[in-house]
């Protein structure tokens, strides 16, 4: 959907090869990003056999690259801003023969994702260019984890069972992808190659754990 750029110095050039370095110092703001944030909590002690603490948060950063060095960087220059949201809540609450349900629920919204061209300059060299800065973002980040536990005190001693339940919806929304043009744009990317099952591309799926505790 457009023309791809890419500029190299000629094998011919006298000076073709050779690194020349000027220390200068850095212009006011420059390679500096600034970040902005606003957060809200609302919060309800334990009483009446429950508790609940929310929480919603929003932050922007605002993109300040180095002066471009050569004409490639000058041409994909991006410096774009980029904004989250978050959300947390978590609350207990206290159900008959003294079980406690304890909840956690995380939103945030996806990261994003650029797009890169890979191709040919004039040397005859592979070339990743971004021609995209913001190509898109990913989808938000909803995770669920759930608790029952029940405690049970004999003199000094206490022993807790608890019964958890990590990702309880078994969200699998896609955190990393292949960006760059191709065959496998967009596949869930993970170390060492594209194998959705190899790393973390998703997060983790729904786990149950049973575990007690002893206290003396």
């Amino acid at each position: 959907d457009g023309i791809v750029e890419v500029w190299s110095v000629p094998r011919d050039h006298p000076n073709f090869g050779q690194l020349r370095t000027l220390v200068t110092n850095t212009e006011p703001g420059e390679g500096e990003d600034r970040y902005w944030a606003w957060e809200s909590t609302v919060s309800k002690r334990h009483s009446a056999g429950w508790s609940l603490l929310a929480s919603y948060t929003w932050d922007r950063r605002d993109v300040r690259n180095n002066i471009p060095q050569n004409p490639n960087e000058a041409r994909y220059n991006w410096e774009l801003p980029e904004t989250y949201h978050s959300v947390r809540m978590s609350g207990t609450y206290e159900l008959p023969w003294d079980i406690l349900v304890a909840s956690t629920y995380t939103a945030q919204s996806g990261a994003y994702y650029d797009r890169v061209v890979q191709v040919t300059n004039a040397l005859n060299e592979r070339i990743n260019v971004t021609v995209e800065g913001q190509a898109g973002r990913y989808d938000w980040i909803k995770l669920l984890d759930l608790r029952l536990s029940k405690t049970i005190r004999f003199g000094r001693h206490s022993f807790e069972g608890m019964f958890d339940v990590f990702n309880l919806t078994n969200s699998n929304v896609i955190l990393r992808t292949v960006t760059r043009n191709g065959p496998d744009f967009m596949k869930p990317l993970a170390t060492g190659g594209i194998d959705a099952a190899s790393a973390n591309p998703i997060p983790a799926p729904r786990i149950f754990r049973l575990s007690a505790r002893w206290k003396f």
